[in-house]
């Protein structure tokens, strides 16, 4: 029998990309493109933060998938000097920024946030990476999403970012009650500028998700405001116009859905269910 642990990398690596199917397994067709996953642990050489990063994370993944204890321990090990080799890459990326390197960047911290989930870390680790990945994309601007990997890949990370309604494991700006960059009109138009009718029907959905956590800190302020009204320090109907800015924004958002979601009834009455929740919760 030929021993396999020469080619453990390979075959962890692998196991990882076709499991997940997050990472649109084709190399990108343009060198100028946003590399893919596979691209990102594969195609660039065993150099980069970007490779260990995502060696780290499927040696973790195989692991607790097949039980392998000692692998995750080595997992573990590596990760310490792949934060440090991240610190090094933003370091670069700030004094010199570089959108090839910065593409990396946001896959290595990508990896290591999902590092942290997988492993079921409670150190908040994970949150702090996946702010990484927010701050790399909003350096990025949305004009380096226009091509195909790209775009692709900015789809993958907005439910990331933005709620765990759509994701379990999610910054949910709605939890930090903040409102997400991702809101803004130049992030819902400029990655679709030179194909506007290629926007799935799935990403306009999206626009109205992310939406929701500036809804919850205009809420906050609103709640602030109503405290200064009491204390006399605001003018009453200043306040109420607020809240009626706000209860339409929430009505807005529903409404688009519903005018999206056409047929899927279901999942309308589902999704109206937690924008009322969440207004119950965060708004009221």
């Amino acid at each position: 029998m030929v021993p396999l642990v020469g080619f453990k990398d390979d075959i962890v690596i692998s196991h990882f990309v076709s499991n997940l199917r997050i990472g649109f397994e084709q190399n990108p067709v343009s060198t100028s493109d946003a590399p893919t996953m596979r691209a990102a642990i594969e195609s660039f050489g065993k150099r980069t933060s970007a490779y260990e990063s995502g060696l780290i994370v499927a040696e973790t993944y195989f692991s607790q998938i097949h039980k392998v204890a000692h692998m995750q321990s080595h997992a573990a090990a590596l990760y310490s000097h792949a934060l440090g080799r991240l610190r090094l890459d933003l370091q670069y990326i700030n004094n010199d920024f570089d959108r090839a390197r910065a593409f990396l960047g946001l896959w290595t911290a990508y990896f290591l946030s999902l590092y942290e989930l997988i492993s079921s870390s409670t150190s908040g680790l994970w949150l702090q990476h996946a702010q990484g990945v927010a701050t790399l994309i909003e350096m990025l601007g949305p004009d380096s999403f226009q091509t195909a990997s790209a775009n692709a890949l900015l789809e993958v990370k907005r439910p990331f970012l933005v709620n765990k309604l759509l994701e379990p494991g999610g910054i949910s700006h709605i939890v930090m009650r903040k409102r997400c960059f991702l809101e803004a009109e130049k992030w819902k138009t400029g990655p679709w500028a030179p194909q506007p009718d290629s926007k799935l029907p799935g990403s306009m959905l999206m626009d109205v998700f992310v939406t929701l956590p500036g809804i919850v800190e205009d809420a906050d302020k609103l709640k602030a405001d109503s405290e200064k009204m009491r204390t006399g320090t605001l003018a009453g109907a200043a306040v109420m116009a607020s809240r009626t800015k706000l209860q339409g924004r929430v009505l807005s958002a529903i409404t688009t859905y519903q005018n999206l979601a056409g047929n899927g009834k279901m999942y309308t009455r589902e999704f109206a269910g937690k924008l009322a929740s969440t207004w119950q919760q965060h708004c009221v």
